[in-house]
């Protein structure tokens, strides 16, 4: 026989350093529980016995490396239609874009009527970027400037 957990009781997860280094993420369903140097904690109705406590260590924050400036191009030699477009563009060898990398792109300025999505590693010193565009007449171009960040 399974015993059922209790419904809709209030559950508190905390966010702390932990001693030693890291930070931990501890659930409860204690009515008081230890702020004591807490950095955030959110309190959700969930399924958890009572007098339950529940230490998760949570990963090394990530960080961010900014590895420099791309321009998002494209010339349009023949009429284009509006609509969501891939741009392939290479990198500097020095920047070590690697297929995979978890990268993303940020730009630096707005341009009406577009939208730039995601950006995937897709070989060494080569990237994809993901952009929605209105339609291009033949000669017409855009450029968006933008900067390029790898999470480690």
């Amino acid at each position: 026989m399974t015993a059922a957990l209790p419904q809709n009781r209030r559950l508190y997860a905390i966010i702390r350093k932990r001693a030693g280094g890291g930070r931990v993420l501890r659930l409860t369903t204690s009515e008081h529980p230890d702020m004591t140097d807490a950095h955030g904690a959110l309190i959700w109705r969930g399924e958890l016995m009572a007098g339950a406590e529940l230490d998760i260590d949570l990963l090394a924050e990530t960080s961010a490396v900014t590895l420099g400036a791309v321009s998002l191009t494209q010339k349009a030699t023949v009429a284009l239609v509006p609509g969501v477009r891939r741009l392939t563009i290479a990198t500097p060898t020095a920047w070590g874009v690697k297929a995979g990398q978890v990268l993303t792109i940020a730009p630096t300025s707005v341009v009406a009527g577009y939208a730039v999505h995601d950006v995937v590693a897709t070989a060494e010193n080569e990237i994809s970027v993901g952009l929605t565009c209105p339609a291009l007449a033949i000669g017409a171009s855009f450029t968006i400037p933008a900067k390029l960040i790898r999470f480690t």
